[in-house]
């Protein structure tokens, strides 16, 4: 089994999203919520390089809206606080606000979607080192039937399956390789990382713990709506089951996650 990394890299601008939760009626940051902040910071080279920051706070639907208004504004400047004090200027936080209960996830008919609706939503600008289109040809010509290319290139916002504007010009590039090689056949993998034991991580947009298959899903289905035919594709996700180095630094953290492809016919 061959696997090949591709990590060659350009400078361009990225955000970061993630989503942090809080319990009912309460607007204090638990550690739960400030360790998702401190790992997605982690994620960014140089604190420095973040150039803006947009906070935006939301509740279920208990309470009147006044109330609701009050509390999500709360939840934000917590948020606002913390950022400050892992090092982010305050003049960088060019949005702040608390939506109450106007703009939730879902119908609230339960308490699970209650729990996704008491958010605090969060949109980090920054200048960062991001993979670079690569003459992905050669390296699946040199890959033979059965072995893997781990595609470095292509990243998602943090707990999302949502891809980063820069991994779709990349999938771009696969997608002209399966044009010009129409016996192609491949299965796309996701791969997450930092859990204990093989679980799947949980995909924020969702609370569906499923995050690594549909990480596959969405390359799976920019490749199909752009023209391939579906038949030459499939997708899976693995969780954490196969982590190619072990998750003692960042950046091993970071290369376990990842999407590979696995050449299934050529």
């Amino acid at each position: 089994m061959f696997i090949y990394l591709i990590t060659n890299l350009c400078i361009a601008q990225e955000q970061h999203k993630l989503i942090v939760y809080f319990s009912f009626n309460d607007s204090e940051l638990n550690n739960k919520a400030a360790s998702r902040i401190d790992s997605t910071l982690l994620k960014i080279k140089n604190i420095k390089d973040i150039t803006k920051v947009e906070i935006s706070g939301h509740c279920d639907s208990v309470g009147g809206d006044s109330a609701n208004n009050i509390l999500s504004q709360k939840r934000v400047i917590e948020v606002k606080k913390y950022l400050i004090k892992k090092g982010i200027e305050e003049k960088f936080i060019s949005k702040y606000i608390g939506y109450g209960k106007k703009k939730p996830l879902n119908k609230n008919l339960t308490e699970e979607e209650r729990t996704l609706n008491r958010r605090v939503e969060i949109v980090l600008y920054c200048k960062k080192e991001i993979p670079k289109k690569e003459n992905l040809s050669e390296q699946v010509n040199n890959t033979k039937v059965g072995g893997k290319l781990v595609l470095n290139n292509i990243l998602f916002y943090p707990g999302s399956h949502e891809l980063l504007p820069a991994s779709k010009d990349y999938i771009v590039v696969l997608f002209k390789i399966l044009k010009n090689n129409p016996k192609l056949k491949i299965e796309i993998q996701g791969h997450i990382c930092c859990l204990v034991g093989t679980g799947d991580g949980m995909d924020g947009a969702t609370g569906k713990f499923d995050l690594s298959t549909k990480r596959a899903e969405a390359v799976y289905k920019c490749l199909v709506n752009s023209g391939i035919d579906s038949t030459r594709l499939s997708y899976k996700g693995y969780g954490h089951q196969y982590p190619l180095f072990p998750e003692t630094t960042e950046e091993n953290k970071k290369k376990n996650r990842r999407v590979e492809i696995k050449i299934i016919e050529k």
